[in-house]
């Protein structure tokens, strides 16, 4: 027997008796945080090794190969992020292609939010079988995906008014920005500026809403109110974690408060997630807008001051 079959065959014994000996009560705790730290481990404790084989190897395979396409910089939710090209004079009349690092960009974001949605399914289905679903969400995955588009959802005081804000603060800024001037960045390919906007309008929104408010208040919120049973210690500490996860600088400040917000509703909902999957989707959408038009802005001005931007935010 090879090296690589004597440590899967440790790792597969080591995973069936530690879920054939742990405590009624207390399985769906060991299945959610192994699975955060291990992916594919959570489906091997339930029972289907093959499939979480199969997570394993998209998870970790689309994350690396995006991360290989990137410029190596500080690791965030979103991955690694990327610099727009600086303009240059000597060369205003080129145009520049950034599809590699959007490719990245997507094959990270799957890999990573991948991770969140099997780690969120596997904790809730052993949570369901174990008996301690109280406070999980049970509604199926597609549906928590399509969240953003149901009426009654989206008519919710807690979820519309926060919207409106959002775009009426977005519209302002858009203005604002316009005003001050933006530094000029070089011309995009037609493709590019048609990636570059997938991208925000698109890919960003569905990664960040489903799968990080599945990950981050339906598994880490829920299992801090399991430890210390208050949601003054659970949304918090939550909200933390989920601005640490993002870029450093001023996006970890509003990540923080959105985060808290979000963590509330999920809270007042018993666990329920869509209004923040609701809200989480829009917002992201809204912001994508403005930054799209800002960057087709960009591409066409003089540079004056100020406009920093990023694929990833």
């Amino acid at each position: 027997m090879s090296r690589l079959q004597k440590f899967k065959s440790i790792i597969f014994t080591a995973l069936f008796l530690t879920s054939n000996n742990l405590h009624a009560g207390a399985y769906y705790h060991f299945v959610g945080w192994l699975n955060a730290f291990v992916p594919g481990s959570g489906e091997i404790l339930l029972g289907s090794p093959h499939l979480g084989v199969l997570e394993a190897a998209s998870e970790i395979g689309t994350f690396y190969a995006g991360y290989k396409l990137s410029k190596k910089s500080p690791m965030t939710l979103d991955g690694v992020p990327e610099d727009i090209p600086q303009f240059n004079r000597k060369r205003s009349r080129s145009q520049v292609s950034i599809a590699r690092p959007l490719f990245a960009d997507w094959l990270q974001e799957f890999g990573i939010k991948e991770h969140f949605v099997n780690t969120y399914n596997v904790y809730r289905s052993a949570a369901k079988s174990d008996g301690g679903s109280s406070g999980i969400d049970q509604t199926s995955t597609n549906d928590l995906f399509l969240a953003p588009f149901k009426p009654a959802i989206l008519k919710d005081p807690w979820v519309l008014i926060p919207l409106g804000l959002i775009a009426a603060y977005s519209t302002y800024d858009y203005l604002a920005t316009l005003h001050d001037g933006v530094d000029r960045v070089p011309i995009f390919t037609p493709a590019s500026n048609y990636l570059y906007s997938l991208t925000n309008l698109g890919i960003f929104p569905v990664g960040s809403a489903a799968p990080e408010e599945m990950f981050f208040h339906g598994f880490l919120q829920n299992e801090f109110y399991q430890l210390i049973s208050t949601p003054f210690f659970s949304i918090p500490l939550t909200s933390v974690l989920f601005a640490f996860a993002h870029e450093p600088g001023d996006g970890r400040y509003t990540a923080a408060i959105s985060g808290a917000y979000m963590g509330l509703l999920a809270h007042m909902n018993q666990g329920k997630l869509s209004p923040g999957i609701a809200l989480h989707f829009w917002s992201v959408l809204i912001l994508g807008i403005e930054e799209v038009l800002l960057m087709h802005k960009a591409q066409h001005s003089l540079p004056p001051t100020g406009f920093s931007i990023q694929i990833t935010y």
